[in-house]
């Protein structure tokens, strides 16, 4: 079993290849003119999966700061090295543009608490068969449920407008600092103690901005009561399609 990390330019380049998931030494594997790093796992697989998914950023980020890769994320692991050689040439002309895009940029995020609950998660309503709406009692649960729908639709719109008003606020301080945003509810961001959610923004930047980035960010949380986190630089994982970070689907 192999296991895939990332995918990259092979331009002839010297790359110093990290030590991989169980210790085994990475290797590179090259079709055109994109290389993977890999490495096998012999019969026994990755191993504890903790570990092993450390062990598989702890390689990214090694080759992230040598050259500009597209990050695949933990878990996509192929049976032979026939599977990669076919995976890059498929996928050649998409893993150039991805790479020529995101070329010389790191990942920044910003975590935002913003003090208000998200939606809690419902099961999703199901009209009433015809048969069941014959009586006036079923017909009275339609009435139900449309109404019930119809205060689901506006929580979530409202919701929407919130989350993008919030991204607006908080993007605006880096304008001319980044390529692309994203903004997004932060995953396992909801506090419902605390009535609070998390938002999370992404940002592609230029590796030479980081320093300004960070001097932004410092003043922006002075002002915001702590109410902000700051994370990277880091592999650009938010800004690869899922057809890229899950290259072997």
């Amino acid at each position: 079993m192999l296991a895939l990390y990332c995918v990259f330019r092979s331009n002839g380049a010297s790359v110093e290849l990290p030590r991989a998931i169980t210790g085994s030494p990475t290797f590179l594997v090259s079709e055109g003119d994109l290389g993977a790093a890999v490495s096998d796992l012999g019969d026994s697989g990755p191993g504890d999966i903790r570990e092993s998914a450390l062990a598989h950023h702890r390689v990214i980020e090694a080759l992230h700061r040598q050259l500009t890769v597209i990050p695949v994320r933990y878990g996509a692991f192929v049976h032979d090295r026939s599977e990669i050689e076919r995976l890059l040439a498929d996928k050649q002309q998409q893993y150039l543009a991805t790479l020529e895009e995101i070329q010389g940029c790191v990942e920044m995020t910003i975590r935002v608490r913003t003090g208000r609950s998200l939606p809690h998660a419902s099961p999703s309503p199901v009209m009433p068969s015809s048969t069941e709406r014959t009586s006036r009692e079923d017909l009275g649960s339609g009435t139900a449920y449309l109404a019930r729908r119809r205060a689901e639709l506006q929580h979530e719109a409202a919701f929407d407008e919130r989350l993008s008003a919030t991204g607006e606020r908080y993007r605006k301080p880096f304008e001319g600092l980044f390529r692309h945003v994203k903004v997004e509810p932060a995953s396992g961001g909801i506090d419902r103690d605390a009535g609070c959610e998390f938002l999370a923004l992404h940002f592609l930047i230029p590796d030479m901005q980081v320093e300004p980035f960070r001097t932004i960010f410092r003043r922006l949380h002075q002002h915001t009561s702590g109410q902000t986190m700051m994370s990277g630089p880091w592999p650009p994982y938010n800004f690869v399609t899922p057809a890229d970070s899950l290259a072997t689907s």
